[in-house]
């Protein structure tokens, strides 16, 4: 399991190409400003890369589930998009219960637009290797991930944890 999620998190060219393409078409940002960059310290990297931390938050809503009831096992089209799991919400207004498959597969993320760390943060990582940033996914053991970019002033390198899908 372990060797296929880094695989999964490890895009071929023909994904980050599919990635970076996507976001130039949603976003309208110049890839070539959000690609690393020697002679940019840290600050002004990761300034260059606000506008995109600004439209993946605000073009990958958080999914914030009002009730939930529990995970059951994913239906096998969810599983055919890599769902490890796929939770029952309710919906506090309507009443009604729905299905949150947790995805772990990049083009149905894109393609859903609905998700937590869990989706965001692979996501988001991938696009960062895309550009040509180091970056690595970071694991807390309390359900949550988040990603690191290695953001470098070219004398000293620090990871730094560009907030793409946290509030």
């Amino acid at each position: 399991a372990y060797a296929r999620r880094v695989q999964r998190l490890s895009p071929s060219r023909v994904e980050s190409d599919a990635l970076l393409a996507y976001v130039e078409l949603h976003s309208g940002l110049p890839l070539e400003n959000l690609r690393p960059q020697k002679g940019r310290n840290g600050d002004e990297a990761l300034e260059h890369l606000r506008p995109l931390l600004a439209w993946f938050k605000s073009h990958f809503p958080y999914n914030h589930p009002e009730e939930v009831l529990g995970n059951v096992r994913p239906s096998p089209r969810e599983r055919s998009f890599d769902a490890s799991r796929t939770e029952l919400q309710r919906c506090d207004e309507s009443g009604r219960i729905v299905r949150f498959p947790r995805y772990n597969h990049l083009r149905k993320t894109m393609e859903v637009r609905d998700g937590r760390c869990g989706e965001y943060a692979p996501l988001f990582l991938q696009l960062m290797r895309a550009l040509g940033w180091r970056a690595r996914l970071v694991v807390d053991w309390t359900d949550h991930l988040c990603k690191d970019g290695r953001i470098s002033d070219w004398q000293y390198e620090n990871w730094t944890h560009p907030p793409s899908c946290e509030r």
